[in-house]
């Protein structure tokens, strides 16, 4: 009895054993094939661009037929002051809101070697791997860019002195994209390869942003016509020359808005949902009023 007792224990043992060595196995197998991708959003990206301004006459402005001035402007008009006329100094400002119509991916990728070479060419294999699963999504080899590239020296410390161990390469691809779910897409695809992390931030294309530019600006100029059209009703005068005009315009970006969000491939879909760009265009004016 006490034998089968014996015997009965080591089986049992044999059994625990095994089945801790399948545990251990297939959580080890399993981590070795969850892949974690730190995806974070960094806010909104002042847009590439630059509105140019065309010069328009003074007749334009006092009658309201807005003009398109460059960013940062100043238009003054030269001539002698009227004996009748006081100056007034007015300021107009309007605020557009719009949502981003752009988000702007950056794919980052290292990798090391033992030699500069081998840091290399482990890189550009992953990087080829991300540029064609991005043409087969349907992005072009001209919307795909890089926006950094850097070789550095890998040293040991823990030495004296420190000792070259190795070198590590990173590449970073920047991708513009306009549909949010092909946005989440590339970002469910690419986070399959072996890359470090991927940031997201949102803007304005060249289109949208001049669209929101001009009309803040034609706003800005009503508002600030507006208060020189009341001050000289008040003053029982008249609106006569716009002397001087100057407009500056800001862009509302919001650096951080969001936590770091880290996402395991596979687990869902990734959606990103950019918050509204602000566009302000503020224009200090002096106009001359008339005696009626």
């Amino acid at each position: 009895m006490v034998k089968k007792n014996v015997l009965i224990a080591i089986v049992v043992a044999i059994l625990i054993a095994s089945l801790c060595c399948y545990v251990v196995f297939w959580i080890s197998k399993t981590s070795a094939k969850t892949h974690i991708v730190q995806v974070i959003y960094t806010g909104l990206e002042a847009p590439s661009t630059e509105v140019s301004g065309l010069m328009e006459s003074q007749r334009r402005i006092a009658s309201k037929e807005f003009m398109e001035l460059p960013e940062g402007t100043s238009l003054r008009m030269e001539g002698n002051l009227n004996s009748n006329a006081t100056l007034v100094r007015v300021t107009g400002s309007a605020t557009i809101e719009v949502a981003p119509d752009l988000l702007i991916l950056r794919i980052s990728v290292s990798s090391t070697g033992k030699t500069a070479g081998e840091a290399v060419k482990n890189a550009s294999e992953i990087i080829n791997k991300i540029i064609d699963k991005l043409k087969d999504l349907g992005i072009s080899k001209g919307e795909i860019e890089t926006d950094y590239y850097h070789l550095m020296t890998v040293y040991d410390y823990e030495v004296k002195p420190p000792k070259i161990v190795g070198y590590k390469a990173v590449h970073v691809l920047k991708v513009e994209v306009k549909d949010k779910e092909l946005a989440g897409t590339i970002i469910d695809e690419v986070s399959k390869f072996k890359i470090e992390r991927i940031t997201v931030s949102s803007s304005l294309s060249t289109k949208s942003y001049k669209e929101a530019y001009l009309k803040a600006l034609e706003q800005a100029l009503s508002d600030a016509l507006s208060k020189v059209e009341v001050i000289a009703k008040m003053l029982n005068m008249e609106v006569g020359r716009v002397r001087e005009v100057h407009e500056s315009t800001s862009y509302g970006i919001i650096r951080y808005t969001k936590a770091p969000e880290v996402m395991v491939v596979g687990t869902r879909a990734t959606k990103i949902y950019p918050e509204k760009v602000s566009v302000k265009s503020t224009v200090t004016m002096i106009v001359e009023l008339v005696k009626g």
